[in-house]
């Protein structure tokens, strides 16, 4: 595939793959963190109302950490 290319080309080819991979992990690792959220406010069998209550969070911030997004605004 790279045989014949330009070795710019090579290079955007690569750190274009790389940011795919990087782009792919960094949302694992959101997703596993949303999960461990949710998992163990399930655990402890709280509402994600009774958990702000407890934290003083807001329930807009709780419902964002548990869907993994990664822009939560405090």
């Amino acid at each position: 595939q790279f045989k014949n290319s330009h070795p710019l080309g090579i290079i955007t080819k690569i750190v274009n793959i790389e940011s795919k991979i990087y782009n792919t992990i960094d949302r694992n690792k959101e997703n596993t963190k949303a999960q461990f959220t949710r998992d163990s406010r399930k655990k402890a069998h709280l509402t994600q109302s009774e958990l702000t209550d407890i934290t003083g969070l807001g329930l807009r911030f709780i419902r964002e950490i548990e869907q993994g997004k990664s822009n939560v605004i405090c």
